[in-house]
C-alpha cells in the first residue's frame, strides 16, 4: 500500500508539473515564432518602403530613387504584376526564385486578402502594396523563420524531458519524506495489532482451558473446582485492564479527545493522587513522600490529568526498590507547572530510553513484569495534548525521574483565595 502511495504522489508530482512546463515552453515556441514571423515581416515593410517614391512604387529597374538604405537581412526578391497576374518586371534583390514557385507565389499572394502574410507551403513570406492596375510583391525566404522554431521547438523539447527527468528524481526523494510518517505509523498500528493480540491470546488461552476442564467435570460441586473459576476471574479481570488501557491510548490518541479544556487546580490532583498511592506504597515496603506546591492551575481534563498522575506513581511503586522512598514533586519552574516522579528501582537501560514511551515496550525483566508496556505510552499522548513535555532519566546515582512539564494558567489572588 505505502508503495503504491508513494507511486502515486510522485506521478501526480510529475504529471501536474509535466503539464504546466507543457504550456509553458509551448507559449516560448508560439513567441518566438512569433518574434521571429514579426521580425521578418518588418524587414519586408523596410525593402517595401524602399522601392516607394513621391509618384507612386516602382521596382528599382529604371525611374528616380530614393537614396539607397542598407538591405534587410533576409533574403528577398521584388516583382510588379498586373491585375491579372502577370509579371512586369522583376528584381532579384538578394534572392532567386525558381519561376514555378515564384508563379504559384504570386498567385497565392494576390488571392490572400491580407496584405502581409506567410506562404507555409512555399517556405515564403510575402508583403503587397497595390496602385492603380499594378501590385508590387516583395518576397522573403521564411527559412530563418522556421529554422528558429525548429531550434526553439528541438531546445524546449529537450529542456523539458531534462526537467521531468530531474523533478521525477526530486518527486522521488520528496514522496520518501512525505510517506515516511505515514509508513511509521502503518508499521505501529500493525505492531499494535500484533502485540495487542499477543496480550489478550495469553488469559483467552487460559480461560478457555479452565472452561475445558470445568466442563469435563460437570458433576463435581462447585467449591472444588474453585482454582480454576479464581484463575478465570483473574486473567477476565487482566483482559479487562489490557483493554481498558487499549481504549484510553486510543482515546488519547484522538486529537480532539479533550473536547472542553477547563482550568483544573494541578496542586490538588497532585494532593489526591499522592493519598490514594500511600497505602499502596505501604504494602510495598515503600514510603511515598509528597512535595507540592500550591495553586497551580492548567488548562486540561481532569480525567486524564488524574491518569497522567497515576500511571506515573503506579509505575514508580510497581519498579521501585524495597526500603527506598517515591517521591512526587509539583512545582513552578518559568511558565510550566514541573510534576517529577522519582524512585529507586532497576535502572533503566540507555539503550531502553528512547523506547520507554513506546507501546508494549517492556525496559527489562526488571522493570517489565507485571504491566502491559502501555501506561507510559498512555502517559506521553495526554501529555502531548496538554501542550506539555515528558522526559526520563535513569542512572545507579540518582535513580529514575519521570519529569512532565505543562503551561501554567496565572490566575486571579480573588480566585486563588476562593
Amino acid at each position: 500500500m505505502l508503495k503504491q502511495l508513494r507511486r502515486k504522489i510522485i506521478w501526480m508530482n510529475v504529471l501536474l508539473v509535466g503539464v504546466v512546463l507543457f504550456f509553458v515552453f509551448t507559449a516560448v515556441c508560439i513567441n518566438t515564432y512569433r518574434a521571429s514571423r514579426i521580425e521578418l515581416e518588418s524587414g519586408l515593410k523596410m525593402a517595401m518602403d524602399m522601392r516607394w517614391d513621391d509618384a507612386g512604387f516602382k521596382p528599382s529597374i529604371g525611374g528616380p530613387q530614393r537614396p539607397a538604405r542598407p538591405a534587410p537581412p533576409w533574403l528577398y526578391l521584388t516583382v510588379l504584376v498586373d491585375s491579372n497576374g502577370t509579371v512586369l518586371s522583376q528584381s532579384d534583390e538578394t534572392a532567386t526564385i525558381d519561376s514555378t514557385v515564384l508563379a504559384q507565389s504570386i498567385k497565392m499572394a494576390l488571392e490572400n486578402p491580407k496584405d502581409c502574410d506567410m506562404l507555409v507551403s512555399m517556405n515564403l513570406m510575402y508583403y503587397k502594396n497595390s496602385l492603380s492596375q499594378t501590385t508590387l510583391i516583395l518576397f522573403a525566404d521564411a527559412g530563418s523563420v522556421f529554422h528558429t522554431l525548429r531550434n526553439t521547438v528541438l531546445i524546449c523539447a529537450a529542456l523539458y524531458a531534462l526537467c521531468l527527468t530531474v523533478l521525477f528524481f526530486i518527486s522521488f526523494w520528496l514522496s520518501g519524506i512525505a510517506v515516511k510518517p505515514t509508513e511509521v505509523a502503518w508499521n505501529q498500528q500493525k505492531q499494535f495489532i500484533s502485540d495487542a493480540s499477543h496480550e489478550l491470546k495469553t488469559p483467552l488461552t487460559v480461560i478457555l482451558a479452565n472452561n475445558s476442564i470445568l466442563m469435563g467435570h460437570r458433576q463435581e460441586p462447585v467449591q472444588s473446582q474453585w482454582q480454576w473459576l479464581e484463575s478465570t476471574q483473574e486473567e477476565a479481570q487482566h483482559m479487562k485492564r489490557l483493554i481498558d488501557q487499549m481504549l484510553m491510548l486510543a482515546k488519547s490518541e484522538e486529537h480532539h479527545a479533550i473536547t472542553e479544556c477547563t482550568e483544573i487546580s494541578l496542586s490538588a490532583i497532585a494532593e489526591e493522587c499522592a493519598l490514594g498511592f500511600e497505602p499502596l506504597a505501604y504494602e510495598k515496603g515503600m514510603t511515598l513522600e509528597s512535595q507540592i506546591e500550591p495553586a497551580l492551575y492548567v488548562c486540561a481534563d481532569a480525567t486524564m490529568l488524574t491518569q497522567l498522575i497515576h500511571i506515573l506513581l503506579d509505575n514508580a511503586i510497581k519498579y521501585g526498590r524495597k526500603g527506598t522512598p517515591v517521591t512526587l514533586w509539583l512545582g513552578r519552574t518559568g511558565s510550566s507547572a514541573v510534576i517529577r516522579v522519582h524512585d529507586y528501582g532497576a535502572v533503566i537501560a540507555p539503550d531502553d530510553l528512547d523506547h520507554i514511551f513506546d507501546r508494549f515496550f517492556r525496559a527489562d525483566k526488571a522493570r517489565g513484569e507485571g504491566g502491559h508496556g502501555l501506561g507510559l505510552a498512555i502517559a506521553r499522548n495526554i501529555v502531548e495534548l496538554l501542550k506539555g513535555k515528558i522526559r526520563v532519566s535513569s542512572d545507579d546515582q540518582s535513580g529514575t525521574v519521570f519529569q512532565v512539564a505543562l503551561p501554567l494558567i496565572h490566575k486571579k489572588d480573588a480566585d486563588i483565595q476562593q
